[in-house]
This record gives structure tokens, sequence and C-alpha cells, in this order.
């Protein structure tokens, strides 16, 4: 109990302090916020880019051949306006220097030798010069020595060739680094690429599609890029085994493999810890089998396992493929799966894309593959399903691709499939329906392959209007 009631309206000498610099911050911070204060006190305010630097660029642009598909890129790009306004230029709010350089789909044509302008851009931090055309000229060493701040270089298709520089293992600030799609680009040496590899600590993205890569023996030195999150290596003629261990990198997300024909190896087991949700080994001459821990990769929406030397694995053993349920596509090709449609699979509703062809699939094709409405692609040729083709596949509202040849199946009912544009029914017992009006009832179908028919006469591919 209050020993003076009369004291809860009396405030003592602290809070009437309080309540007095309460007011003073409040008034303060209305005075500095207000219209009338901004100019003395600007907030957003970004400097114009620096003079040097905008002569760089617009060299940088003149010493190439731009298609005048292009034009309007470049616009804005005169002596006349401010380069951090340009299309493609970003620069630092404080400074005011270019930092980041984006001419993706630009058409430039020519080449970059070691005194171009680009390198005096000393304070870039990112370059995406994706998607040109550099005439299958040299990556310039000059990249490695002249732009240290870089932390993303990105060069990918755009035609450039040789040897990649070694200088670019100096770009120890590099967290992304994708060179792919350079057909005739080529790591020269297995030390290089150690080299590279063992400098680039902060490395996430790694990306070297159709780089070749036949003289790199895979080891452990991948494997030891802890920072990597995506790395993708598709049809590099890589040789050798693949290490185990890259799988199981603890912040990798995306792991593409395909087309690598002479690299061998198997798949590890799969820890719940993993971050993937990307992993594609298509055509590579992995053996061994397919292990049920994929359960684990809860995160996963692509997975492509198909044409590799697994051995022979019942669709029983599936089952555990049905805790995948984030799969948008799905590929086992090939994969030497034998009995009857894998059950497991009906849980795995957001798929896009199922590829199941050439296997040793039988039995009837099962009802519930209706219910797989997001289906854009399905295939299941070259197996030994039989039956009627269930009438639900017309519920497959979104499908584009459908191949069911070379099977044993009947029936001619297909409805409803209003965006099919390829379908192959060859190979089966299948008739279509001679009342069917194509147009009506596939108005976007642009390839039809009936071959080798047993009911019908034999007919080709039919490319229509």
């Amino acid at each position: 109990m209050l020993d003076n009631p009369l004291n809860i309206l009396a405030p003592n000498y602290d809070m009437a302090h309080t309540s007095f610099f309460f007011i003073f911050l409040l008034t303060h911070f209305l005075f500095y916020s207000s219209p009338t204060t901004s100019a003395f006190f600007p907030t957003n305010h970004i400097p114009p880019c620096h003079d040097h630097e905008k002569s760089a660029l617009l060299q940088f642009k003149d010493s190439f051949s731009i298609d005048e598909y292009c034009d309007q890129k470049f616009e804005g790009w005169n002596q006349a306006s401010d380069c951090c306004l340009w299309d493609g230029i970003e620069c630092e709010d404080v400074s005011g220097h270019v930092i980041s350089l984006d001419l993706t789909s630009s058409c430039l044509s020519g080449s970059i030798n070691s005194s171009s302008s680009l390198f005096q851009l000393l304070h870039l931090r990112s370059l995406n010069l994706a998607d040109n055309d550099f005439n299958r000229s040299s990556i310039p060493s000059a990249l490695g020595h002249l732009l240290p701040n870089l932390t993303h270089l990105n060069l990918s298709n755009s035609a450039f060739s040789g040897p990649i520089p070694s200088s670019i293992s100096n770009l120890s600030k590099l967290s992304s680094l994708d060179l792919s799609r350079n057909v005739g680009l080529e790591v020269k040496t297995n030390s290089d690429f150690e080299t590279l590899i063992k400098k680039l600590h902060s490395l996430q993205v790694l990306h070297f599609d159709y780089v070749d890569m036949s003289s790199i023996v895979p080891n452990d030195i991948l494997a030891n890029s802890s920072s990597l999150v995506s790395l993708s290596l598709v049809d590099c003629n890589l040789q050798g085994e693949f290490p185990t261990r890259i799988f199981q990198l603890p912040k990798l997300e995306v792991l593409l493999l395909d087309y690598n024909p002479k690299l061998i190896g198997h798949l590890p087991e799969f820890h719940s810890s993993s971050r993937l949700t990307r992993l594609s080994v298509l055509y590579c001459n992995l053996s061994g089998h397919v292990p049920s821990s994929l359960q684990n990769l809860t995160q996963l929406v692509y997975l492509n396992l198909g044409n590799n030397h697994f051995g022979v694995q019942d669709t029983s053993s599936l089952s555990w493929m049905g805790h995948l349920a984030k799969l948008t596509y799905l590929s086992l090709r090939n994969s030497t799966l034998s009995g009857e449609f894998p059950s497991s699979f009906a849980n795995l509703t957001k798929l896009s894309v199922l590829n199941l062809s050439w296997n040793q699939l039988t039995g009837p094709m099962p009802t519930w593959l209706g219910n797989l409405t997001q289906l854009i692609a399905f295939g299941v040729s070259d197996n030994e399903l039989q039956g009627m083709v269930p009438a639900s596949l017309s519920e497959l509202r979104k499908l584009e691709v459908l191949d069911l040849s070379y099977n044993k199946l009947s029936g001619y009912e297909f409805r409803e499939l209003q965006k099919l544009y390829n379908l192959d029914l060859s190979g089966n017992f299948l008739s279509l329906n001679a009342k069917t009006n194509l147009n009506a009832t596939f108005p976007e179908l642009k390839v039809l392959a009936v071959r080798g028919y047993t009911n019908e006469p034999v007919f080709g591919s039919l490319l229509l209007d």
C-alpha cells in the first residue's frame, strides 16, 4: 500500500526528467526528418558516376560490333548522362564507383584484349558477359590481375576458347564462377585446376559445363570445397572415379554431372542433413545400386539417374521414393527397373516430368496416373506394359508430350489433352478412332508418331501444321 496516495499524482524528479528527455528526442527527430530539412541532411543521395569510368564503359562498348537488334540496350549510353543510370550498370551508393556490369545477351561481337578499357573499372565486383559472341578468342589473363574485387564472374555461352587462364585463381573473393557452354574452352593441366580450387576458398557456384576437363583426375580437391552450393560439370569429358564425398558436401544444393560417360563410381549413402535440391547423373558410368537413403533428400525437386549401370532393381524396392514429395522432375530412363509400375510414385503429385522409358516394367498402367495432374511430359516407351490405356490419362490437362511407344498397350481413348503437341503411340495394339478429329481433340498437336501398329496400317511420324 502506498505511504501517501497523493504521490501517484505527483511524479518525482526522475519521471519528470525522463519525460523532458523523451520530448527533446521527439522534437529533434521531427525536425531532422521534415521536408524542410531534407536538403540539408540528404539520406539517399547517390553521387554521379566518375568520368573516367564513364569513358571506360563507352570505349568498351565501342570496341565491339553490336547487332542493331540490341541497339536499345545501349540507348542511354552517352557522355551527357550519368552512367550509374545506364542499363546494365550498378554503382556503389557512397562512392559512385561502378561495381556491376551486366551485358548479358547484348549482341557483342569481338574480343577482349589485355589493354581493354574494361580493366579500368577497378572497383568492379560483378561482371556478366554471358550469351555474347567473342569469336572463339581467349579469356584475357588480365581478368585475374586487374579486377581483384570480383565476386561474381559469368562468361557462359560466349564463344570463348583455349585454356582457362591460371590468373583466374588470383580472384580470391570470387563466390560465383560460370564459364559453362564455351565449346573449346579447356582446363589445361590438373595442377591448374587444383590451384584454382584451393585459392578460390569462398567459391559457392562453379559451373564448367562443356569445358574440356579430360586432363583432370577427379580427386578430393573438390571434396574439400566446403563452401560449394552449386556444382555443374555437364559434358566435361571427365574420366576416372568421382569422389563420393562431393555428393556429401555440407552446403551443396545442386550437383549436375550429366554426359560424362567415362566417369566411374557409385552413389553414396545420403544423410538427412543434406541440402541437395537438384541431382543429375544422366549418361555417366556409375554402378552399384540406387541407395534407399536418397529418401533423406526431402528437399529434392529434380532427380535424374538415367542411363547408368545400376544393378537390376525390382520396383517393389522403390517404396521409399514416395517420400520425395517435392519432386517436379524424375527420370529413371534405362535404369534396369523390373516389375510393375512403382505404386509409391502415386505420392509424387508435384511431378511435371516423369520418364521411365527403356526399362522392364510389366503389367497394366495404373489408374492413379490421372492424379499426377501437374505432368507436362510423360514417357514409358520401350517397356512391357500391357492392357488398356487408363481413361484417367485424360485428367492430365497440362500434358504436352506423351510417349507410350513400344509396349503392348491397347485402347484408343485420348480425350481432353488440349495442350498435347507430341504424341508417340508406335509399336502397340493401340488404334486411333477413325472418327477422331485430330484438330479438335489435340488442337496443339505438331508431331504424331504411329509407326508399327498391330491393328492399323503402318504410318510414320506426321508433322502437323
